[in-house]
Order: structure tokens, then C-alpha cells, then sequence
């Protein structure tokens, strides 16, 4: 059963282990997922920072930080993600090995203190605690309004909400920091109790374990707070689609502001995303592309035009969304969008060397080998298998990429569309 997914339950909580002796600590990931929406986005992007505040039984958090580090300093931590169009609760939790540590029960322990944390965390007056509110409102506002002041991170987003304008997956995984200020911490504590109360959680245990102990340990300990024999009631999720545009025609916006160095950025379609069989062929086409200091965009873009500072690719597997980046100078921005306009023209007219199938193949294979190393992989491949009905092993993407040639990265390249083009300018006379 080593490297194995074994489900311990399949009502009212999802509970996933794989054994392996691999790792001398026990990774818990726990996952809730949300419909990403507009007018929910910000208040539940900040609840799992309250979290950290204490519980009922730890009513302030260095009494809860406290508790857990006792436990040989295992560790715990709660944030929200955005994955597709679905936004997430994710909470994290590491203990030593007990059967290293010697200390019986120590998995149940530190457990029990997460389990705590996801459902009975701490109250004042019948809501969170204000002043825990006022701490994260401030904190999250900060980290909001810090995107403008990273203009590389501030490009990518605005390219990424003006392509996906009207979808999910447009919305900022932060929010709003507008919608701050009218949170109230009895109302989101009654919204986060609905939450937990009536979505699935979702659990994935990585650690040397024994089947039959952790299904006791999960079931006793969130048995308290779940009702294991009853399929919890939660509104289906948006299923993950690669969207093409049935017109061609490009959006394109020009901002500008005060900055040393112009970013250009770049929205493409694939009409290919994770559920696909064309997955792996489309992990080669951004890599040949962008996605290693060989590919075309680097090479062409970067080194031989010397038009960008720096010029990739990244791929959004979930939607089937690429994305390319560059940082130029200002008065070049004509010349740079030709050179790159002129990369995606040679991967679909198949002018695709050897030496880059090759290289990037290495280079896919040597990520995806390093990538499985971290306990979290397979829970992530697990979470998106769920989100796309397809189920990708790190060695079923590895022996797909081997077998990859040159008519595969073509079929891809066929199907990119050039979506948005977004490019954040210096102001007037500025040519540094």
C-alpha cells in the first residue's frame, strides 16, 4: 500500500492517507472549497487569518501557538487559496513522527488542537474577536494595496482580470480592500460556522501511519465536531473549463504610471486544461515557449533582441490559461510585441529544434521529480483530480512528457489564442 491513496471515509468528511516512510514528520492538509464570488470573496479571504487567534480552549494566540510547538514543534497554519474558479479554506498541519519521537498519542494530540482551530475557534460576544479583526483587517488591506507597489504582480493581475472579465477566476484571490470595512466580527463568525458546518472537508494525511489508527484518530477526534455517517450538504463547484473565444479579436489596454521598467503582459487561451489528455503536451508547449532559461521567449525575446529584462511564460493548468511576461523598456513596446508575437508563430509553424524538446523535457521531468519530494504534491494532484474529474499521477505526467515529439507541441500550438494584451508603461519621457 506504500505511495497509495487510501480513503478512510466517504460521508460527511473525505479523508485520504497515503503511508510512506519517506517523511519523518505527518502532514495534514485539510481543504473546504467555495464558489469564488465577487460578494463573498473578501470576507472569506480573511476568516482563516482569525483563526490563528486562539480557540475556546486557547483563548489567545501564543496560548495556541504555545500548545502546538509543545507538541516537539509540530506546526499548524490556516490561509485561503484560489484554484481555478474555486476558492479555498486550507488549513496545514505538521507533527513529528510519533514512532520517531517515541511519544504515543502525539498524532491525536496535535490533532485534536486542529481540529479545534477549523471548528470551535475563539468568541467574544458571539463573534470572532474584534480585536483579532481589527489586526487582519489592517494586515489584509496592507497586503491588498501592497500589489501596487509590486508592479510585476500588479501587471499579471490586471492582465488576469481584464481576460478573465465575468468569470470566477477573475476575481482577486484577496478581494477587495473596499469590502473591508464593513465586516463585522459576529457576522463572520456566523458565515464561517455555515461555512464548516455545511461544506465537505476534505483531508489528505502524507506520513509513515497506520491505516487503522488514523481512521480511529479521524474519526474521534473531527467525529466531535462532523457527523461522519451523513453526507455533509454543500452546492455543486463551478467544473474547471479551458474556454476559447469564438472571436479572435484581441483586447489590449495601456496604463500608465510611474515605473523604471514597462510590463508586458501577455493573456493567451489554450482550450486545453488539466482534465485534458493533451495536458502533457501543453506542459511542453509552455515550456518550449517560456518556461526554461532555453526556451524561445528568453532566448529570442531577452538575449539575441535584447528587447526585455527578463521574458517567460506560465501556464494556469487548471483553466488552460498562459500567461507571458516581460519587463521592457518603455519606447520598445511595438518592437517587443512583434518579437513575441513572432515566438508563438514559430512553435505553430513547427520551427521547434531538437536540442528544445529535449532540453525541456529534461527540464519538465527534473521539476515534476523535485516537486514530488514536498508531502503537499499528492494532495494537490488528489484536490485537482477533484476539481476536473481527471486524476494525474507525478509519474503519469513524467512518462507522458517522455514520449512527447514535435507533432504534439504543434497539435497544442494550433488551439493558442492571443486573448489580452496588457502593458503597464512608463509615463512620458521616461526612457530608463
Amino acid at each position: 500500500m506504500e505511495n497509495e491513496w487510501v480513503t478512510l471515509f466517504e460521508e460527511g468528511i473525505d479523508a485520504q492517507v497515503k503511508s510512506t516512510g519517506k517523511y519523518k514528520t505527518t502532514t495534514v492538509y485539510a481543504v473546504i472549497d467555495l464558489p469564488l464570488e465577487k460578494s463573498t470573496v473578501t470576507k472569506n479571504a480573511l476568516m482563516p487569518a482569525l483563526l490563528l487567534h486562539g480557540t475556546s480552549s486557547k483563548p489567545a494566540p501564543e496560548l495556541l501557538m504555545r500548545a502546538i510547538e509543545e507538541l516537539y514543534g509540530a506546526s499548524m497554519h490556516a490561509r485561503v487559496g484560489k484554484h481555478g474558479d474555486v476558492q479555498t479554506f486550507e488549513y496545514i498541519l505538521q507533527v513529528p513522527d510519533e514512532n520517531i519521537v517515541g511519544e504515543s498519542g502525539l498524532f491525536e494530540q496535535a490533532l485534536q488542537l486542529f481540529a479545534e482551530m477549523i471548528f470551535d475557534p475563539l468568541q467574544e460576544d458571539s463573534g470572532f474577536s474584534r480585536r483579532a479583526l481589527d489586526i487582519e483587517r489592517t494586515l489584509h488591506e496592507q497586503k491588498i494595496l501592497n500589489l501596487i507597489n509590486d508592479k510585476m504582480s500588479y501587471a499579471a493581475e490586471k492582465c488576469l482580470e481584464i481576460m478573465a472579465e465575468g468569470e470566477p477566476y477573475g476575481i482577486p484571490r484577496l478581494g477587495y480592500a473596499e469590502d473591508l470595512q464593513d465586516l463585522d466580527a459576529k457576522t463572520l463568525l456566523q458565515d464561517y460556522v455555515n461555512i464548516v458546518k455545511h461544506r465537505p472537508l476534505h483531508i489528505y494525511i502524507v506520513g509513515n501511519v497506520d491505516f487503522d489508527m488514523v481512521k480511529s484518530v479521524v474519526g474521534r477526534v473531527f467525529g466531535r465536531y462532523i457527523n461522519l455517517h451523513h453526507t455533509v450538504e454543500g452546492s455543486e463547484l463551478p467544473r474547471q473549463i479551458a474556454k476559447r473565444k469564438e472571436s479572435l479579436e484581441e483586447k489590449q489596454k495601456i496604463e500608465e504610471m510611474d515605473v523604471n521598467q514597462g510590463k508586458l503582459n501577455l493573456g493567451l487561451r489554450t482550450g486545453i486544461n488539466y482534465a485534458s489528455d493533451d495536458y502533457p503536451s501543453l506542459l511542453m508547449y509552455n515550456g518550449i515557449l517560456g518556461g526554461f532559461p532555453h526556451s524561445k521567449l528568453f532566448l529570442n525575446v531577452r538575449e539575441k533582441a535584447s528587447l526585455a529584462y527578463y521574458a517567460s511564460s506560465r501556464l494556469e493548468g487548471l483553466k488552460g490559461y498562459l500567461y507571458i511576461y516581460a519587463g521592457i523598456d518603455s519606447q520598445r513596446y511595438d518592437d517587443a510585441l512583434t518579437v513575441i508575437k513572432e515566438q508563438l508563430a514559430e512553435i505553430k509553424q513547427g520551427h521547434i529544434s531538437d536540442d528544445e524538446i529535449e532540453f525541456t523535457k529534461v527540464g519538465l521531468i527534473n521539476q515534476y521529480m523535485q516537486s514530488d519530494d514536498p508531502p503537499l504534491t499528492g494532495a494537490a494532484l488528489q484536490m485537482y483530480a477533484r476539481y476536473t474529474g481527471r486524476a494525474w499521477s507525478v509519474k503519469e505526467l513524467i512518462d507522458a512528457i517522455e514520449k512527447m515529439d514535435k507533432e504534439d507541441v504543434v497539435r497544442v500550438a494550433a488551439q493558442v489564442q492571443l486573448d489580452t494584451i496588457y502593458f503597464l508603461k512608463g509615463k512620458e519621457g521616461d526612457a530608463r
